[in-house]
């Protein structure tokens, strides 16, 4: 591998990096986003339950109404339970898509994090070649004068 392409290695992996990153941020924020749809959903379902439990004592007490309105009570406490069951529904799938997204995020912030391993291991070959390739010039330098200072000493 030659000097150039060595070098240019770190500005690859930082446009893998970069790459890395700009995803590890679009899946954070759709974490972010069905997280809080399921925090919605959850609150639905916490009001569903409250005004079940609600028109469930209320309707308790109007127990000696006609069978009209025992009937229409009876109607909607099936919906309602019907509206309680679909929206458990929906946090179940919310959570299940909630989990993906943040195995997603995960996997791809542990990725994201490996590269950076990698772009500073190259960068920091490069530093040392570097200084090793400075170095050597100034070792090189150092031998010519002391060459060019013992071809032209003065007799004693």
């Amino acid at each position: 591998m030659s000097r150039r392409d060595r070098t240019r290695r770190s500005v690859r992996i930082q446009r893998l990096v970069d790459m890395a990153a700009a995803e590890e941020s679009r899946l954070a924020q759709a974490f972010g986003k069905l997280n809080a749809e399921l925090e919605s959903r959850r609150s639905q379902l916490g009001e569903l339950n409250a005004f079940r439990q609600t028109y469930s004592s209320a309707s308790a007490q109007q127990a000696g109404a006609n069978s009209a309105h025992w009937k229409d009570y009876q109607n909607f406490r099936s919906r309602l339970d019907q509206a309680v069951s679909a929206q458990q529904q929906f946090v179940r799938d919310s959570e299940q898509g909630v989990d993906a997204a943040r195995e997603r995020w995960l996997h791809q912030r542990q990725r994201l994090e490996s590269l950076r391993k990698v772009l500073d291991r190259y960068r920091g070959e490069e530093q040392l070649r570097q200084m090793r390739s400075e170095q050597k010039q100034q070792d090189d330098l150092g031998q010519g004068n002391a060459a060019f200072g013992a071809e032209y000493e003065k007799p004693k």
